[in-house]
């Protein structure tokens, strides 16, 4: 039995820029999200590290992006990879989460 999947963000560091983790099954995925992408405020699309030969894309919309920046967790979907799955990421920012007060 695998354990429980974690996602959580794992830096904020002083570019402000979020880093979020996925680990399960020994193994992790890492995506950054940008200030700058907050800042702009329309859909972008991450790529992760590669971790057991394969990679996902989480893609947040200008609607996830709007709530990011109001503070707050949200779980998005990555993409389903080559092999069909997909994990769930969790998303944790302040108020003014794009720089704005």
């Amino acid at each position: 039995m695998s354990p429980e999947p974690i996602a959580a963000n794992i830096t904020d560091g002083p570019s402000r820029d979020i880093t979020i983790r996925f680990v399960e099954d020994q193994h992790a995925h890492d995506i950054t999200i940008k200030v700058a992408d907050l800042e702009a405020g329309s859909g972008v699309t991450y790529t992760s590290n590669v971790a057991c030969d394969h990679s996902h894309t989480v893609t947040l919309t200008p609607e996830i992006i709007r709530e990011l920046n109001v503070g707050g967790t949200l779980t998005v979907s990555s993409n389903p990879d080559a092999t069909g799955h997909a994990h769930e990421w969790t998303i944790r920012t302040q108020e003014g989460a794009n720089g704005s007060p």
